[in-house]
Formats: C-alpha cells, structure tokens, sequence
C-alpha cells in the first residue's frame, strides 16, 4: 500500500514540477524547454493510466499549462512564434482523451528534434488492452475544447489559431474520437458547445481542413434542429448548417424519419424570406442553401422508406 502510494505521489509531483517550469511567469519558457515538457506529457501517456491517469494529466499538467498559453497576460507578453508546436501537440492529446492501458511496452525512446536536427524513432508494443477514450471525459475538458475553438481570431499566426488547428486536425477529424467520444460519451449540451466554437471559426478564419472536419461531425437530428434554433438569426451559421445538413441528409436519415429538421428548415425559410427578415448581404445565397438543404432532406426521407421496404 505505502509503495503504491509512494509511487502515485511522486507520479503526481513529476506532473507539478513540470507544470512550474512551464508556467513560470513564461520567462519565456525556452523552445527546448517546452519540447522536453511535450515529452513528459507523451511519455506520461505511454506509461500507462496506473501511473499518470488522464485526470490527473489534465488536472495537474494540461489544464494549467493550457490556461497559461490562452491568458490574455501571456498572449501580450509572449510572442506567438516562442509557442512550440510540439508543446500544442502535448496539450491537444490530452484533450483528445486517450488512454493508454496496462501492459504496454515502449520499445524506443521519444524524443523531440530541432529543425534540421535528426530525431529519434520509437514504437510501441501493447500485449493487450491497447488504446481506448476516456469515459466519462475528466472535468473542464470539453470546456477548454470550446474555449479554444471560440477564441480563434482572424490572425493566422495567434497562437489560439495554431491550437485550434492541432485540435481539428488531430481530434476533430479523427473518425475514432468523433464515434467514441463525441457520438457515444458527450452530452447533447457538450456536443453543441464543441460545434458552437467550431462554427466561430468557419466564420472567423475558415479553412478546407475546418470546414471537411465540420462536415464530418455525427450530429443528431435532435442536435440539428437545436442548432437551427440557436443560430436562426446568424446568417453565417445558417449557411454553414446548411452545408452540413446538404452533406449528410442520408446519415440523418439513416437515424430517423427528418420530419423534425424540415420542420425546422422550413422555419428558417419562413424567418429570412419575410419581409421583415433579414437584409445582410448573402441573403439570396443562404436562402437557395435552405431550399437545397429541404429537397435533399426529402430525398434522404424518400430513399431510407423504399430501402426499409
């Protein structure tokens, strides 16, 4: 008990010291520096969830090293460029919520390289158990999914960008974590606070990348016409639903009978076609996209009753 304990608590001050140095009034925090605090975080998680679990690597390392880099003091004080990516890549898998379990064998040693610098391979074994997603997610962590997502501005070398970025790239676009986590363990109210920061930056600094990971979300029809609600008076947000709902009126469908998200498109229809709607500019172009988004629901209706026979 006494050993086990020993080993926790000294797990747990590995994880407090790191989070010292790399919060330390951000000197700024040399680049090698932050690269050897990247791989503590990543061999933290190779360890395995006995030794560092994912709750206390966000708790005591990610969370705070997170909020560091976001605070509007550092964002002033630090120059975006001294951010490390490899630092961004640490903090974004923590928030992707993956859990190493037991009996993993690390073959190789992980090591991060300078530009122009040769690096160092490694490869990982697992006799069993593998990889899976935390379930439930610890506290805060969908939280600071939608922090950063929404604080993206249009200024591509903000360091919110580059982290928004890393997440869409390495969470948000993985077709595992959307059906595990996002799908299957968040709560409807997580899952449209997610796709809330995630259309601020469609309509703040859209990119293909973005806009193909938004696309790929599996929303619900219940979350769809919460969404249609929520952003009627957002004619951006409109136009992008309705991207969404043009693509993926067959994987709705596949859910259930669309009545509910015609509904809904037909409500948005009647708001921005009266005449005391909207005037924005755009207004024809979301108006045809609301008229599209309601012929392909239909045919997405039509199609799933003759294969249900």
């Amino acid at each position: 008990f006494f050993r086990e304990q020993s080993a926790k608590q000294f797990c747990q001050t590995l994880l407090q010291y790191t989070v010292a140095v790399a919060t330390a009034k951000w000197i700024p925090c040399p680049v090698g520096c932050q690269r050897a605090i990247s791989v503590v975080l990543g061999s933290a998680e190779l360890a395995g969830e006995t030794s560092f679990p994912l709750a206390d690597r966000w708790t005591l390392a990610g969370k705070m090293i997170l909020q560091q880099l976001l605070s509007t003091e550092s964002r002033l004080l630090i120059d975006d460029k001294v951010v490390d990516d490899a630092l961004v890549r640490a903090l974004v898998q923590i928030l992707k919520g993956t859990i190493v379990n037991d009996s993993t064998e690390i073959r190789d040693v992980i090591l991060s390289s300078g530009r122009g610098m040769r690096s160092r391979s490694y490869s990982v074994s697992r006799s069993n158990g593998g990889v899976s997603y935390a379930d439930p997610y610890p506290d805060g962590m969908v939280d600071a999914m939608h922090g950063c997502l929404s604080a993206v501005d249009d200024d591509d070398d903000d360091r919110c960008n580059t982290i928004a970025r890393v997440m869409i790239q390495d969470i948000l676009s993985s077709r595992s974590w959307c059906t595990s986590v996002f799908k299957e363990s968040l709560s409807g109210k997580e899952r449209l606070g997610i796709v809330g920061g995630f259309i601020h930056v469609l309509e703040t600094n859209p990119t293909t990348e973005a806009t193909n990971a938004f696309l790929g979300l599996p929303l619900s029809i219940k979350d769809t016409c919460r969404l249609l609600s929520d952003y009627k008076e957002n004619l951006g947000a409109i136009a992008t639903l309705m991207d969404y709902i043009r693509s993926n009126s067959s994987q709705l469908a596949a859910e259930g009978p669309l009545s509910p998200v015609l509904t809904s498109l037909f409500s948005v229809l009647s708001d921005i076609s009266s005449p005391d709607g909207m005037t924005e500019d755009g207004i024809e172009y979301v108006r045809h996209s609301t008229l599209q988004g309601i012929v392909e629901c239909f045919r997405a209706n039509s199609k799933h009753k003759v294969s249900n026979g």
